[in-house]
Order: structure tokens, then C-alpha cells, then sequence
């Protein structure tokens, strides 16, 4: 669609773009909070081995002074399932309540 237009902005969500037959204009899809927490995946019912990691991690973000977390390793490692228990800890929901996003 855009490789053959002469100039394009971008307004509100939508796409206004000239392909050189005259301007049109493309809607993009509105996002809700609705539709973000509906996709958001369950955490896992069994994840073991890895209290240890989800507790330094509640520690850690618990504390009053910012902090940032990076889960990092190799695919299938359980990146995903360990910041999904992080996210379903007590503490962690007490202190960020509804301002964390997967």
C-alpha cells in the first residue's frame, strides 16, 4: 500500500496517504484495555524450581526506589511463565495494583 505513495501523515490513528489517484485515507484497528487484558496469558498452574527467581524478583520491584527487571535467556527456557507468576505475587499486585501491562 505505502510503496508506491508519493507522501503519507499519519492523524489520529488513521493513515492519509497520496498514490498519486488522489489522496485516501486507512483506519487503523482501536486497540481497548479490554481487548489487551483478554489476551493476556494465565500463568501456568505448576512451575517449579523457580521460588528462588520469583522472590528476588518480587524483592526487587517491591523496593521503594525504582526498579527495572529483565527476564533474559533462550526460547522454551519459561521467561513467559516466570513473569506470570511475578505478576500474580500479592506484594507485586498491592504496590502496582492496576499500572503493570504484560
Amino acid at each position: 500500500m505505502f510503496n508506491q505513495a508519493h507522501s503519507f501523515s499519519i492523524h489520529g490513528g488513521q493513515f492519509i496517504y497520496n498514490a498519486g489517484s488522489g489522496m485516501q485515507t486507512v483506519q487503523n484497528p482501536i486497540i481497548t484495555y479490554e481487548q489487551i487484558k483478554l489476551k493476556t496469558p494465565t500463568a501456568p498452574s505448576v512451575l517449579t524450581g523457580r521460588d528462588e527467581l520469583i522472590g528476588e524478583a518480587v524483592h526487587k520491584l517491591c523496593q521503594d526506589e525504582p526498579a527495572h527487571l529483565a527476564i533474559l535467556g533462550a526460547g522454551g527456557m519459561g521467561k513467559t511463565s516466570l513473569a506470570l507468576h511475578i505478576l500474580k505475587n500479592e506484594q507485586v499486585r498491592e504496590k502496582f495494583q492496576a499500572s503493570f501491562r504484560y
